[in-house]
């Protein structure tokens, strides 16, 4: 029975590794893609206040003054998912916090 069970963990192990490196495969980028995200970083067109370009593959792109650090590429459906953790993560926040608050102006009184 236990010889049963660390086969099916290799298994499994094996099966998890696998899919590890078909994620990794895809996520390298060629040099082909490479030029598109520049071309499409370059392009005046895909900015506005904010990035959004569906042909980029990244998530995180440099600033236009690449001093600035990097902006969020809204065309890319990773990209969006950013923007909605991070709103979800300040509205929690801020209802902990406001909480928090209210309780102690409670005990205050």
């Amino acid at each position: 029975m236990l010889i049963k069970k660390i086969a099916n963990n290799r298994i499994n192990l094996a099966n998890w590794l696998g899919i590890i490196m078909r994620e990794t495969k895809y996520m390298r980028v060629s040099k082909a893609q490479e030029e598109i995200n520049q071309t499409e970083w370059e392009n005046p067109d895909n900015w506005s206040t904010i990035y959004f370009s569906k042909k980029d593959s990244r998530i995180w792109v440099p600033k236009r003054s690449t001093k600035s650090g990097f902006t969020i590429n809204f065309g890319s459906r990773a990209g969006s998912r950013w923007i909605y953790y991070l709103f979800l993560l300040f509205l929690v926040l801020g209802g902990f916090f406001g909480a928090v608050i209210v309780f102690i102006m409670m005990k205050a009184y």
